[in-house]
């Protein structure tokens, strides 16, 4: 878990310096920050939730079941946030959105690297 933590925070650190590159200005800059914070926070808790259980035999076809659970959770929170948190904080959906989309596209293709060393 800690790994991926660590991971997730450098890939989001460092995708977010190149999306800052392509989105100038501070308005985009706070959308890409503010995108940054949650993604991870989305992908710490949907990583947690894909883990095999410990101590318990998984179900067969449980790992995808819950890994298509969590890219189900993404991609409902990519909507909530540009249909609602965007209008309610005033960002740019442009830089927004798609700096959520990339957060979330490079962290969760970490995911399966992490998975392997989890279990």
């Amino acid at each position: 878990m800690i790994r991926f933590i660590a991971a997730a925070l450098i890939l989001i650190g460092v995708l977010g310096l190149i999306l800052a590159r392509v989105f100038p200005g501070a308005e985009a800059l706070k959308a890409i920050e503010i995108s940054a914070a949650v993604a991870f926070v989305i992908q710490v808790l949907t990583f947690r939730a894909v883990v095999p259980p410990k101590g318990r035999p998984d179900l067969p076809g449980g790992m995808l079941m819950r890994w298509g659970a969590g890219a189900v959770v993404r991609l409902f929170s990519l909507l909530l946030y540009g249909l609602v948190a965007t209008k309610l904080l005033g960002l740019p959906a442009a830089p927004a959105l798609v700096s959520l989309a990339a957060f979330f596209f490079v962290t969760m293709l970490a995911e399966p690297l992490m998975l392997t060393n989890a279990s």
